[in-house]
């Protein structure tokens, strides 16, 4: 039987960030992370996107050969997805898919963001009484 663990990522999407910084923050993450919960197999959750923090752990996640999800409202839909192996789709407006994301997840690594990020960690930590990885990476001001 193989365990699997699936990891929720937030952070970034529309700020300006040091993105060779973020990929080392995901890396070193997702290696805690995975130092902490040996598994066998890892599904990476995030919000669908290509840009920002999450289109970079998609990445990373493509290339440690992870599945890929993404939890989005109907308008993400709109702006350049990555292509996940698995699309779920809730809603229409911004935040109608947090529900279902945090209900996915068995841990949350948060990389930067802003107050949306930390919102959906804390829910995560409060109600889904789960636990969460947190780095922090500075925007910077254009």
């Amino acid at each position: 039987m193989l365990n699997i663990l699936n990891i929720g990522v937030v952070g970034y999407t529309g700020m300006e960030f040091d993105k060779e910084r973020a990929s080392h923050l995901l890396n070193d993450g997702f290696d805690t992370i995975l130092s902490n919960h040996p598994v066998d197999n890892v599904n990476l959750i995030s919000g669908l996107t290509s840009r920002g923090v999450p289109g970079i752990a998609y990445r990373i996640a493509v290339e440690r050969g992870w599945q890929t999800f993404g939890v989005a409202c109907a308008k993400e839909t709109k702006y350049e997805c990555f292509p996940v192996a698995n699309r779920i789709i809730v809603g229409n407006t911004w935040g109608d898919e947090n529900e279902k994301f945090l209900s996915m997840c068995d841990v949350v690594l948060r990389v930067g963001g802003g107050k949306r990020a930390l919102a959906i960690a804390t829910q995560f930590m409060i109600v889904n009484r789960g636990q969460v990885y947190e780095y922090e990476l500075d925007a910077i001001d254009s």
